[in-house]
């Protein structure tokens, strides 16, 4: 018990103010977006579990919103003529 408290949450409670140190807040944030699309990942690969079509669609919603939070895709701003 002690060793999954130190490891598992003690851990990742130092990365994570690491990461909002080093990085900003944005980033930090959006790595608890990821952690169903891990899930997913990881249900497939070590348990067998079958995939259906809308979850590769919303991994990719996901990703790319982290991604837009971030700043890596940048959305162009257009002006709309009325």
């Amino acid at each position: 018990m002690i060793a999954l408290g130190v490891f598992g949450i003690g851990f990742a409670y130092i990365w994570n103010f690491k990461v909002m140190a080093l990085a900003k807040s944005a980033i930090a944030s959006s790595v608890t977006y990821l952690t169903p699309v891990v899930a997913v990942i990881v249900g497939v690969v070590f348990l067998q579990e079958s995939i259906y079509c809308y979850e590769p669609v919303g991994a990719l919603i996901v990703l790319s919103g982290a991604a837009i939070g971030q700043n890596r895709i940048k959305l162009s701003a257009t002006k709309w003529v009325s």
